[in-house]
């Protein structure tokens, strides 16, 4: 997403906001790991690709994409937005990833409510290749709406300019399409998790009846009551991530709109919390499913002990080389030495591997010279160990 104060002319070269920068890079860093770390449990665990996670699958992918070709290109890397291409490719990006994550909460919410309120209806069209569709609508619907301006009434000029050459048409675009593609959504997504918590309320009354008779019901009431908390912080997140920056969004489209500090401040907040709402949902869907929950502890888990093995086996390795590190041969007896006591008599060349095996009582009593020769060898070898 963009704004005015932005990507108003920027032929001129704006002084880089550190701190700015430096947030969203972290906020981008951190909606690729949390994302990417749960799309690989849902594609690595058989049990968990199911026909219902094809939506969860596909709204990972926005949030992965969305930080890597819009958020992180446009705002954690200075001056990107100022080349011409892409200060009119970046901006209708934004707005199509924006949208198209609005889209799949949207999809995700109905789906929920189907499965609870009509589960029957549900069994005949919660079908993979039902899903399947449904995404390939959403991304083309999101894709193509955000850039019909370019073929339209704001194509790609030679310079940086965030205004359309048609600012009524481009104030009248925008409205209309968050209007349609955002409010509608937004209000379907309220409308059917209110609706869910309504019948899991009817579900707790009901089990408040006969709580008593049964520990089972306890249990059940417990699992409602809390599925009652996860609607009413899953609804309160998104609301609190997108609606406040989308009207700020569209109050700056007015060009005759001059902010204040304030309004830039109110802005620059609202964006924070917008741009993170796709790296927390990760951790949301991860709290809220029991399933999900978990395999990710389970994964973790591996991953810990896997790194545990290998600093052990590490340290073994160092402290095996180590032990040998105090061998000094430099004390072993010169080959002049060596070939003036085979002249003598006495063994060639030193076995210097019988210094450490175990002679039987009958080599012990060979004869004197055997002996003695067999002595000074092991006196030579065991002279090498410090």
């Amino acid at each position: 997403m963009s704004t005015p104060l932005q990507e108003a002319n920027s032929t001129n070269v704006t002084k880089i906001d550190v701190p700015q920068v430096a947030a969203f890079a972290c906020i981008g860093t951190i909606t690729v790991a949390t994302n990417l770390f749960l799309l690989i449990v849902l594609v690595s665990k058989r049990h968990l690709r199911t026909a219902s996670n094809t939506l969860l699958v596909s709204t990972l992918i926005v949030g992965i994409l969305f930080a890597l070709l819009y958020l992180i290109p446009r705002w954690a890397i200075p001056y990107t937005g100022q080349l011409p291409i892409l200060c009119a490719l970046l901006p209708p990006i934004g707005q199509a990833f924006f949208i198209n994550i609005n889209l799949h909460v949207c999809s995700i919410s109905l789906e929920r409510y189907i499965c609870i309120a009509n589960p029957f209806l549900y069994d005949r069209i919660g079908k993979r290749r039902n899903f399947i569709i449904l995404i390939i609508l959403l991304w083309v619907t999101s894709t193509i709406s955000q850039f019909i301006p370019l073929f339209t009434f704001k194509p790609i000029k030679s310079t940086c300019y965030y205004w359309a050459d048609d600012l009524v048409a481009q104030r009248y675009f925008l409205i209309a399409t968050f209007v349609i593609l955002f409010f509608v959504p937004l209000t379907i997504i309220v409308v059917s998790y209110c609706r869910i918590y309504v019948i899991v309320n009817l579900h707790v009354a009901q089990f408040q009846q006969i709580v008593k008779q049964l520990n089972n019901n306890k249990e059940k009431l417990t699992k409602d009551r809390k599925a009652i908390k996860q609607i009413v912080a899953m609804i309160s997140v998104f609301i609190i991530s997108f609606l406040p920056f989308v009207i700020e969004f569209l109050i700056w489209q007015d060009k005759e709109f001059e902010g204040s500090e304030a309004d830039i401040i109110t802005l620059r907040v609202t964006q924070f919390l917008a741009f993170s709402y796709p790296a927390i949902s990760p951790l949301l869907c991860c709290w809220f499913k029991a399933n999900l929950r978990r395999e990710v502890k389970r994964s973790l888990h591996l991953c810990w002990q896997r790194n545990d093995s290998t600093s052990t086996t590490t340290a073994n390795m160092i402290n095996y080389e180590s032990r040998y590190r105090t061998i000094d041969f430099s004390t072993r007896p010169s080959m002049a030495l060596l070939q003036e006591e085979a002249k003598n008599g006495k063994k060639s060349l030193p076995d210097y591997s019988e210094a450490n095996e175990t002679h039987s009582p009958s080599e012990k009593s060979e004869g004197n010279d055997d002996s003695s020769r067999n002595q000074d060898v092991k006196v030579i070898n065991n002279s090498t160990i410090v």
